[in-house]
């Protein structure tokens, strides 16, 4: 019986140490995995937060895209409207040139100082003392700062300095509706 005893705690020891050893090595894997587990977990926080500054990014570079397509179309617009006005000035100056051969260029606000008789008008002493004591010279109508250098068509008065040109929509001299405006350059 002793012997049968002794066999009896011998297995029980090596059943006990066998016991041991699996849990110690399940232990060691079941560490492992939750390693592994939290590995995995901080690369997927940091992707997540890599996908989330892409974004940002992203929406970044979308909105530049169209501030960058607004600001070439405004250009494209711009640049057709000044090849316009370049065409029609262009239109402008041939018409001048090709109708002032054959005599001088009327205005067409009636201010080219005729009488009713068909003769140049002829002017009394108190309209040309009015006329140096008033007249502005070379100088814009408008703002008075520059000097005029833009003859408004169809009037064709030379009253307006290239900054007012814009800004006018009627002659300042004879309230006639401008319908251009003619860079001169006298230098």
């Amino acid at each position: 019986m002793e012997k049968v005893r002794i066999q009896i705690e011998e297995m029980q020891r090596r059943n006990s140490m066998r016991l041991t050893a699996a849990y110690e090595l399940i232990n060691k894997r079941l560490k492992t995995k939750e390693d592994e587990i939290h590995k995995i977990v901080e690369i997927n926080q940091s992707l997540e937060e890599k996908v989330k500054s892409m974004t940002i990014e992203n929406q970044i570079w979308r909105e530049l895209a169209q501030t960058n397509e607004a600001t070439a179309n405004a250009l494209r617009n711009n640049l057709q409207q000044v090849l316009a006005e370049i065409h029609f000035q262009q239109q402008e100056e041939n018409h001048l040139r090709t109708n002032g051969n054959d005599e001088d260029a009327q205005s067409q606000c009636g201010s080219n100082q005729e009488d009713d008789s068909g003769g140049e008008r002829k002017y009394d002493n108190n309209e040309v003392e009015w006329y140096n004591k008033n007249r502005r010279g070379r100088w814009c109508r408008k703002c008075g700062k520059e000097e005029s250098s833009v003859l408004l068509v169809p009037c064709r008065h030379l009253c307006v300095c290239r900054l007012c040109v814009s800004n006018v929509d009627n002659c300042p001299v004879c309230n006639c509706v401008k319908s251009a405006g003619v860079q001169v350059n006298m230098g």
